[in-house]
């Protein structure tokens, strides 16, 4: 929900705990709606089974490595031409050695 859209929002606290090695990636849509032409299908978006594989695929990277891993998917994606603002935070709870 965009904060400061609206005067009372209902929201909800949720707790969650990161095993050791998990990582949790906050995004905005900019990341998710990138879009390119495609010759065969119109419009494309990035879409989110492609970031939920790019996040599976970066196993033993650390979150600023992920954040950029993202970034710059999206921007080559859509050929350098974003039409959406993006955001990325990415959490990871380190693993004990």
């Amino acid at each position: 929900m965009a904060l400061g859209l609206f005067e009372h929002p209902h929201l909800t606290a949720v707790r969650t705990e990161l095993a050791p090695g998990d990582v949790l990636v906050a995004y905005t849509d900019g990341v998710t709606e990138a879009r390119r032409a495609d010759p065969t299908q119109g419009l494309a978006l990035f879409g989110d089974e492609k970031l939920r594989e790019l996040v599976a695929n970066a196993v033993g990277l650390d979150a600023s490595e992920i954040a950029a891993r993202i970034e710059s998917a999206a921007v080559e994606f859509s050929g350098g031409q974003l039409h959406d603002d993006i955001a990325v935070v990415v959490v990871r709870n380190l693993p004990t050695t």
